[in-house]
């Protein structure tokens, strides 16, 4: 279930890492660790999102609200997918930053 928990952020950004977080955080540590870390990773990458679609939204600078889209994308692909093996090896998430916004 921990693997869904990053693989889940990288699909729908912090939809299935919250309802799994709110299903799962009592039943077991291991999951509510991995569940607030991919969720506070998609915290985090939300502004950049929100960024991008304004600056979509300008005719002129447009595509490069398009490429900032993409940036933000690929990285959170990159650690979605490095957390999801550390997990499936039972070691810690590897995202970048961790604000502890959900704790």
């Amino acid at each position: 279930m921990s693997i869904a928990v990053h693989i889940g952020g990288l699909l729908t950004s912090f939809i299935v890492p919250l309802v799994l977080w709110l299903i799962y955080k009592d039943r077991s540590p291991y999951l509510n660790e991995h569940a607030k870390a991919a969720l506070n990773w998609q915290i985090l990458l939300l502004p950049g999102y929100v960024v991008a679609w304004i600056i979509m939204a300008i005719p002129i600078i447009g595509f490069l609200g398009g490429l900032l889209q993409l940036a933000v994308f690929v990285i959170n692909a990159i650690f979605c997918i490095l957390s999801a093996v550390a997990a499936s090896n039972r070691q810690p998430a590897r995202y970048p930053v961790d604000l502890n916004i959900v704790k």
